[in-house]
């Protein structure tokens, strides 16, 4: 299914949340997810980490924000999320774009 961005704009969003050492996993969600997106759609991301806090999602919504992408990404933090069908869609539809453990293909293997 098809996320409908470039390779080139997924490596930029990637490269640039694995250089927080607290992000251990980047799983992109919604409509991207579903490869139901329409032009303008938001990138949603979820970021897995135990550590991670509220100053790294500020930093990294940041540093996203820089690049030369049109599309709007919407970074949560998955353990501060407390709606449930939305962390049961993630588990179920969320699509890993990277991992820092090996046993995780990046960009392949449902969260």
């Amino acid at each position: 299914m098809s996320d409908g961005l470039r390779q080139v704009q997924r490596q930029l969003i990637i490269d640039t949340l694995a250089t927080c050492p607290r992000v251990e996993k980047v799983v992109l969600f919604g409509s991207r997810a579903l490869g139901n997106h329409k032009t303008g759609s938001d990138i949603d991301i979820a970021l897995f980490g135990s550590k991670l806090d509220l100053d790294d999602l500020s930093q990294l919504s940041a540093a996203l924000e820089r690049l030369p992408i049109a599309q709007v990404v919407d970074l949560l933090l998955y353990h501060h999320i407390e709606n449930r069908r939305l962390l049961e869609h993630i588990k179920r539809e969320g699509v890993v774009w990277y991992s820092r453990s090996p046993q995780v293909p990046n960009q392949e293997k449902r969260s």
